[in-house]
């Protein structure tokens, strides 16, 4: 758990340095982290959050997509 620490303090300190614009990509990777630590309603909080990234991606793995599909699995008991 210290390497998902310092992985969600270092994407917290990038947002910051934005100036807090957040990019789609920011809360997929904040979601994947909580989930990974078993924080499943956090995750679905940061899940909810993704929008786009301003990344260009095939619409496949869009953030949208991958978020919407990362919901699904933890809807599922």
């Amino acid at each position: 758990t210290g390497q998902l620490k310092l992985a969600a303090d270092t994407l917290r300190a990038t947002i910051a340095a934005r100036n807090g614009v957040r990019d789609g990509i920011d809360d997929l990777a904040l979601g994947r982290i909580a989930e990974h630590c078993g924080l499943k309603e956090a995750a679905k909080k940061y899940y909810r959050r993704v929008d786009d990234s301003l990344i260009d991606a095939p619409n496949d793995a869009s953030c949208r997509k991958l978020s919407e599909l990362r919901l699904q699995i933890l809807a599922t008991p």
